[in-house]
């Protein structure tokens, strides 16, 4: 009996395994098999993680998975997790896999305050256990926390009736523990300019319900878990004389103005080289950093005379092109002329926080809608305005991200 014709019959007297295949073809079907479990394993990614409060497990808690790509976001299923903090998910596909590059990342609400794991983009991020930090909380002192600011910027653009400004603060909780508003008192307050009008809430990570404005008083009584916290309001000034209170202790504050601007004087900040956000729309731009305490103040009507520095350099090098040139006329044996003056390249947009409050990054823009929805999810009854608001503002951050592809 050939065994290439019949296959192999294993110990005497025994029947043959795969009649007719061959010590070939039960390779090949091993190989086959082989690669079907791995393509069921692929198919059937999983994320398994553990809630921590501090270095401790949380044993009682609901953990929420999210799926957020360009075409569409949102919560996908919950668990509780184990004595030991455990949770476990079936991802319905690969991370950051199709042409949508779906993104995954799981939530848990701890005594009403929402907390977010990273992001999941990439396989291989599954191979290490997922955490999500949760901190126990503490009280607000009266008036608020004292809190430090990263980064300030006030981006002023001209409207019909005057300029509206939107005012981002990076806000910085360097604690161990999340800060939580006690009674009538907020988790952190800070002054806006005494003209502002029309104050609304932007979009970042404060909720409409979280604030409160008040003698041109900004009243956060959102929780602030520890970390940077993005803040961004709105508001209507009526001209450019304007002051920046600036109390506590501020890193980077900048006031970014859109052209045509009047001539303005400026106490308390330097001005720098303007900054262009998108093809012909320049903003000037006044700085700061380490800033303690002061109040930034802007006047129109500055000397419409006088030359600063940078023009005057500018305005040198333009004589000296000139002259160059002017030697040449005269010379006409010179075969050379002088390099061109180069204009010093804008520093880059993304350097400075992008007026809607994630910065453009695609995470943050990832967990900006998930914090959106977990917000929305939470409310008891919802009225119809703040449906709609949800629904702009979400529309508006996919549409974002479907931007960045």
């Amino acid at each position: 009996m050939s065994r290439l014709s019949t296959g192999w019959t294993g110990p005497a007297g025994s029947p043959p395994l795969w009649p007719g295949i061959g010590l070939l073809g039960v390779l090949l079907l091993l190989a086959g098999a082989t690669g079907l479990r791995a393509a069921q394993e692929e198919v059937n990614p999983e994320l398994h993680g553990q809630v921590l409060l501090g270095a401790q497990a949380v044993d009682t808690a609901t953990v929420v998975l999210h799926q957020v790509g360009p075409e569409s976001a949102g919560p996908v299923d919950s668990v509780r997790v184990e004595s030991d903090g455990s949770f476990r998910f079936a991802l319905p596909r690969l991370p950051g896999s199709g042409n949508q590059r779906d993104v995954f990342f799981a939530s848990v609400r701890r005594y009403g305050i929402l907390y977010f794991g990273s992001p999941v983009s990439s396989v291989s991020q599954l191979d290490s256990l997922y955490t999500i930090q949760t901190y126990e909380t503490r009280g607000a002192g009266e008036g608020g926390e004292e809190l430090t600011i990263t980064i300030r910027n006030l981006f002023i653009n001209r409207t019909e009736a005057g300029w509206n400004v939107t005012d981002l603060f990076e806000v910085q909780n360097a604690s161990d523990w999340t800060w939580v508003a006690e009674g009538d008192e907020p988790t952190w307050r800070y002054p806006l300019p005494e003209a502002a009008t029309n104050f609304q809430v932007g979009q970042g990570d404060l909720g409409d319900d979280a604030v409160e404005f008040r003698d041109g008083v900004l009243h956060v009584y959102a929780p602030v878990p520890p970390g940077e916290r993005l803040f961004v309001v709105t508001y209507d000034i009526p001209d450019l004389n304007l002051d920046v209170p600036l109390p506590g202790y501020t890193e980077m504050v900048q006031v970014l103005i859109s052209e045509p601007a009047p001539p303005l004087e400026a106490e308390g900040l330097t001005q720098e080289r303007p900054v262009e956000m998108e093809p012909g729309v320049q903003f000037r731009r006044y700085a700061a950093e380490g800033v303690s305490d002061q109040v930034a103040r802007l006047s129109e009507g500055g000397d419409a005379f006088s030359v600063p520095v940078r023009e005057l350099a500018v305005l040198l090098a333009l004589l000296l092109t000139a002259a160059a040139i002017w030697a040449l006329r005269r010379d006409p044996s010179a075969s050379a002329g002088p390099e061109p003056v180069r204009r010093e390249d804008s520093p880059a947009v993304g350097e400075l926080a992008d007026d809607e409050g994630s910065g453009g990054d695609r995470e943050e823009l990832l967990l900006s809608i998930a914090r959106l929805d977990e917000e929305f999810e939470s409310l008891d009854r919802p009225t119809d305005e703040a449906k709609e608001r949800y629904r702009k503002r979400r529309e508006k951050l996919l549409q974002r991200l479907r931007e960045l592809g």
